[in-house]
């Protein structure tokens, strides 16, 4: 090449934006209540079910990543759930140390309430404020203290067919598993790792009701696991498990389901060792972009016994009318309450992530009603006395289809909870009782825990405007 070529390549070499250097760094907190000092009502399952002690700590974990322009943090917590208000509060303590927070629950149910409906009786909020303003508080200062430790970090990214016979079962028809096991690991310049992110479809429900002892549950032990084989801090994100992806535990010699720590720590570390496996032979990504979208929406509150944890200020949130403004008057059918939510989209180099405000059907995320994602059980039983009309299930796009990446993650209970998100199809409720019990013959408890028949609907139209191709 000519000397003037050569000096005009290197001009135009130095004129080309440099690529964005994507730094991180990670924690891991423990929020643990303590028992025996103070009364902690233990969430899901029932009432007056009252924590004796701790098991494992439940923790926040924080994933803080920043490409320069834009600083996100990324929270994901050994809770229930947390619903907007308190996000909203996480974000106002956190202005400063990142432009952007994402705080997402793991649905542990072996955790204290973070909701305020699982109380000593029915009437009386199981959530204890005082824990939840210093937990508030402790995140936030987590997040700052992050901010000055960010170094720069590579990607390396997996998606892949997951286990399920042992692992993860549907109890609900159609028999539809989204078993995609994703993971994110990002490493420094040496090599050695920040955080391990991991995203799975099942609920944290191998231990059961009769548990009294803080923990949480499989989750803990897989991250745990993530944090022993790689090093760093792991997070651990539930996907879509609505309708109801649940742990298919092993049994005793008696036929009974094993609802043991054991059991837990089998489940988290089976799921955290074929990660690990499936990381360490991954490329690292070229491009470290980071972006995040989200969608304000309001949604109808619809379910009467929503309506009457509102009243009794167990779920304290705002309410709305269709058009946005304060709810007045008295809630009928022709004046239903509204609240707000959001959806969202992270894009995090080889990853895209839909961020969605509750506990996704597996099948509005893959479709799966022609039996391809039954994994050898019938799609619906013989013995459904009210078996689903799978004529009229809807036919996609389903969220997966939205999506268009190496790794796409599904994050549920993500800046919010509004409970189960029902296909409209298979949406059924007693409506003539007060607490929509008993509910319809065949398995249709979700509904008695989601706003409305039309949730499902306008989220996944809300997520093809963000997703728009």
């Amino acid at each position: 090449m000519k000397r003037g070529a050569l000096a005009a390549a290197l001009l135009a070499a130095c004129a080309l934006p440099a690529a964005a250097e994507l730094r991180a760094a990670a924690s891991s907190l423990d929020i643990t209540p303590d028992p025996s000092k103070e009364t902690v009502w233990m969430a899901g399952f029932g009432m007056n079910r009252r924590a004796t002690g701790v098991h494992d700590p439940i923790r926040s974990r924080v994933l803080l990543v920043s490409d320069g322009k834009t600083t996100v943090a990324l929270v994901a917590l050994d809770l229930v759930g947390l619903m907007r208000p308190h996000v909203e509060r996480i974000r106002a303590e956190c202005r400063g140390a990142a432009d952007a927070v994402v705080v997402a629950s793991t649905h542990n149910h072996e955790g204290p309430d973070a909701m305020g409906i699982w109380g000593r009786t029915p009437f009386e909020s199981g959530l204890d404020p005082a824990w939840i303003d210093r937990t508030i508080l402790a995140i936030a200062a987590q997040v700052k203290a992050l901010a000055g430790a960010l170094r720069p970090v590579g990607l390396r990214g997996v998606q892949f067919e997951g286990p399920v016979k042992e692992f993860v079962r549907d109890s609900r028809d159609p028999v539809v598993i989204d078993n995609a096991l994703c993971g994110l690991q990002l490493r420094d310049a040496g090599g050695a790792t920040v955080a391990t992110v991991a995203n799975w479809a099942c609920h944290p429900e191998v231990l059961w009701s009769e548990n009294a002892q803080i923990s949480a549950d499989y989750p803990g032990c897989l991250c745990a696991r993530l944090e022993e084989r790689l090093g760093g801090t792991a997070l651990f994100f539930s996907g879509a498990l609505g309708g109801l992806l649940a742990p298919d535990p092993r049994h005793d010699e008696a036929g009974g389901k094993l609802r043991t720590f054991a059991e837990a720590e089998r489940v988290g570390r089976g799921i955290a060792d074929r990660l690990v496996d499936a990381l360490e032979k991954a490329a690292d990504a070229k491009d470290p972009a980071l972006s995040l979208r989200t969608k304000e929406l309001l949604l109808p509150c619809a379910n009467p016994r929503f309506h009457i944890a509102m009243g009794l200020k167990l779920l304290a949130r705002e309410t709305f009318d269709a058009e946005g403004r304060p709810f007045t008057g008295k809630i009928t059918s022709k004046n239903l309450p509204w609240v707000k939510t959001e959806v969202g989209v992270l894009a995090l180099g080889p990853v895209q992530a839909a961020l969605v405000p509750g506990e996704l059907f597996p099948e509005l995320a893959v479709g799966g009603y022609d039996g391809t994602r039954a994994f050898g059980k019938p799609v619906v039983k013989k013995e459904n006395p009210n078996p689903q009309k799978l004529a009229n299930a809807p036919k996609g796009p389903y969220l997966r289809d939205l999506l268009d990446a190496p790794v796409e993650m599904i994050i549920g209970l993500a800046n919010d909870e509004l409970g189960y998100i029902v296909p409209e199809y298979d949406f059924e409720v007693n409506s003539k009782s007060p607490t929509l019990e008993p509910h319809p013959p065949g398995d249709h408890y979700e509904e008695t825990n989601s706003l409305g028949r039309e949730t499902a609907g306008r989220l996944m139209d809300a997520f093809g405007e963000l997703l728009k191709k």
